[in-house]
């Protein structure tokens, strides 16, 4: 709990977004660690307030993250005094980038705002949605590269099968690890030793695999629109800047929501 003094208000711009982002410096009641700090925040949607979670949180320059609990809470300690950089991104919404001073022993308290992602397409006389004609053409483009892929017939086809199987009986060199209740994807070959080599995940376009070990069995297979298979040497640039590397190959899935 914090005595939180009078807040200032900032909109940051990025990306063709507006984000609010709404913060107050306060002391805390307990004295922390010298020279650190803390962030707690709460994540929510535009247009309802509604707490968002599972959002991933990140102060991205002291390479830290989490994800918002239930109520779209995060808190991070121990935070060194000076400026970071903020990122918070869940899918389906634009994310957020901002820069905050953290002053050595204080708090922050922050709420995010994130706006969900929205697409405005020409009048067309073709069946279709315009939520997922973007992914779909993503998805068609990427193909171009040099991986291996499955197109929306084979899961259309699919009868709801688990994601995780479907993908291991579709292409070699892959085993399903199950671990702390879930099924995920390692690569037969790479990483060394005796260690399991998990895949990247890319989730229409975020990496969902960064916070920690990403269950495909969560996405319904029928709303599967497109999947793109790299082993670690054909995973294209793109997918390479993320922290968490594609030393152990990546898949790419699209949904149609």
């Amino acid at each position: 709990m914090f005595t939180v003094q009078p807040t200032f208000r900032r909109v940051l711009r990025a990306a063709a977004a507006t984000a609010t982002v709404v913060a107050a410096l306060a002391a805390p009641q307990h004295r922390l660690a010298a020279q650190t700090a803390s962030l707690l925040g709460t994540v929510v949607a535009d247009s309802s307030k509604r707490p968002l979670p599972n959002a991933e949180v990140l102060l991205s320059n002291l390479d830290r993250s989490m994800r918002t609990d239930s109520a779209g809470r995060f808190l991070f300690s121990g935070v060194k005094a000076g400026k970071h950089k903020l990122v918070v991104r869940l899918v389906g919404y634009e994310p957020v980038n901002a820069t905050i001073t953290f002053d050595a022993s204080n708090a922050v308290e922050s709420e995010v705002v994130l706006r969900r992602m929205g697409t405005t397409l020409s009048t067309v006389n073709v069946k279709g949605t315009a939520a997922y004609s973007v992914r779909e053409a993503t998805f068609d483009e990427n193909r171009k590269n040099a991986g291996r892929f499955l197109t929306r017939d084979v899961f259309e086809q699919s009868n709801g099968r688990p994601l995780v199987g479907l993908i291991v009986t579709k292409f070699s060199g892959l085993r399903v690890v199950t671990t702390g209740g879930k099924d995920v994807i390692a690569a037969t070959r790479g990483a060394g030793g005796n260690r399991d080599c998990y895949l990247q995940i890319i989730l229409n376009g975020l990496n969902v695999s960064r916070s920690g070990l990403f269950d495909l069995n969560t996405i319904n297979s029928v709303n599967v629109i497109g999947l793109e298979f790299y082993s670690a040497a054909t995973t294209p640039s793109k997918y390479n800047q993320f922290d968490m590397g594609a030393a152990c190959g990546t898949i790419v899935v699209w949904t149609k929501d």
